[in-house]
């Protein structure tokens, strides 16, 4: 469930309730845990939802990024490490 304003809904042509529809939202959450807290969530705006997997976009993405991680050995004590400060 999240807020969102009636008029917002009001504007759009068909009903997108039992739709399938992206939304971008805001909201609150735990830095430690990664939890959200779904009762903050707030309505931004409806974005294009595209269900199609492309897995040589992941794999482009994938190979531009291995880069970066050259030099870390325990990747889960590095990301522990950025989180925690």
């Amino acid at each position: 469930i999240i807020e969102t304003p009636r008029e917002t809904l009001r504007q759009y042509e068909t009903n997108p309730l039992y739709k399938p529809l992206g939304i971008r939202a805001v909201g609150k959450q735990n830095l430690s845990t990664g939890e959200l807290d779904p009762k903050t969530l707030k309505f931004k705006e409806f974005i294009t939802y595209s269900p199609i997997f492309d897995s040589t976009y992941l794999d482009s993405l994938i190979n531009a990024a291995s880069n970066d991680w050259v030099g870390v050995e325990n990747v889960d004590a590095w990301l522990h490490e950025m989180r925690e400060g």
